[in-house]
């Protein structure tokens, strides 16, 4: 993909920056120096790993205004600089503990894999012009790395002092993952309440346009990231208007079937005749509030879920307040027993 065209100018300086970080860890990650210390070498390699980690979550302060990531890449920021900090201070004395070559050996080749695989996977993620979302699949395989290290190094035998660190590691990076998966999942679904609401749009203006003008002019009223989407589209098909290719990527990196679907539609409309033109109009604002009804149906429970959630809080803590008078009872029935056994 040449990423010039494709690419909006931020969207490019926000990839550029992350090659330039994944570049910089895998070189220092495979040039660091074995010696016969599991501790040392674990050390060594895991605060390059976690230093590219604060980078890219810096790198993502530049640009993203979703609060849930902008918390996220605080959080990453501040308890990777702690570990950073822990490690360096116990370097020196975890090089002390050594380990016999064959289990330096079986550590190495393991170690080798899970580094190669994710360095592999952050090379291949994709190139988006949505850069929340190029953050999540970069950081994910980058954190999921992390935690397959630390357990392998806890195969071996450590550096005392070393091992709550790898347990840590891998309790806080695989909450991220899971943290980042739900952001993820809630981006698709804002996408599945936007995108039929921005297509009914574009659906009562096909009579009097062609497709890519109806679609240009819908550009400021989407939202992000639809808007970005609208954007690569059009530039991917007015260098090749008659390929079905822009429409079939449209989307591509969530999972939304039903948007795929309503992409083909507007792509067979731009190839027929006005004779055609209404027919498949119709058929596209019929598919279209199939996807509305979705969509609300959606967002109804997302409301349901909120008001039964503030309806179990009047419970808990009518709970809690019965749990704490029951104790106040047993303290003072076993004071008095006290105060008896005592007569």
């Amino acid at each position: 993909m040449d990423e010039r065209n494709e690419l909006s100018r931020v969207s490019q300086k926000y990839l550029t920056r992350y090659r330039e970080i994944t570049e910089n860890m895998i070189c220092k990650m495979n040039g660091a120096d074995f010696t016969d210390s599991i501790s040392q070498n674990f050390i060594n390699q895991m605060i390059t790993h976690h230093e590219a980690e604060i980078e890219m979550s810096q790198n993502l302060l530049r640009y993203t205004t979703n609060l849930p990531l902008q918390n996220l890449a605080d959080k990453i920021i501040s308890g990777q600089s702690r570990d950073v900090e822990k490690m360096k201070s116990m370097l020196k004395k975890c090089s002390a503990f050594k380990n016999p070559k064959q289990e330096f050996f079986y550590y190495i080749q393991q170690n080798r894999s899970i580094m190669q695989n994710m360095f592999l996977s952050m090379k291949n993620a994709k190139r988006l012009n949505c850069i929340n979302e190029s953050f999540i699949l970069e950081m994910i395989p980058h954190h999921e790395g992390a935690v397959q290290m630390a357990q392998n190094a806890l195969k071996y035998r450590l550096c005392p002092e070393l091992t709550p660190l790898l347990r840590g590691i891998i309790k806080t990076q695989t909450e991220e993952i899971c943290e980042m998966k739900k952001i993820y999942k809630e981006l698709t679904e804002a996408l599945t309440i936007e995108f039929p609401i921005w297509l009914r749009e574009i659906s009562l203006t096909l009579n009097s346009l062609t497709v890519l003008n109806a679609i240009e002019n819908s550009q400021n009223m989407a939202s992000y990231p639809l808007r970005t989407e609208i954007k690569d589209f059009l530039q991917k098909a007015k260098k090749d208007p008659t390929s079905i290719k822009p429409y079939g990527e449209f989307l591509s990196d969530f999972d939304l079937e039903d948007a795929r679907s309503s992409m083909k539609v507007l792509y067979a409309i731009s190839n027929v005749g006005k004779d055609e033109i209404k027919d498949r109009v119709s058929n596209l604002i019929d598919r279209n509030q199939q996807m509305l009804d979705k969509a609300e149906r959606l967002k109804n429970e997302d409301s349901i879920g909120a008001i039964e959630a503030i309806g179990y809080l009047p419970i808990a803590l009518f709970s809690i307040e019965m749990l704490v008078s029951m104790f106040a009872m047993f303290a003072y029935m076993m004071s008095a027993i006290g105060s008896y056994v005592n007569i």
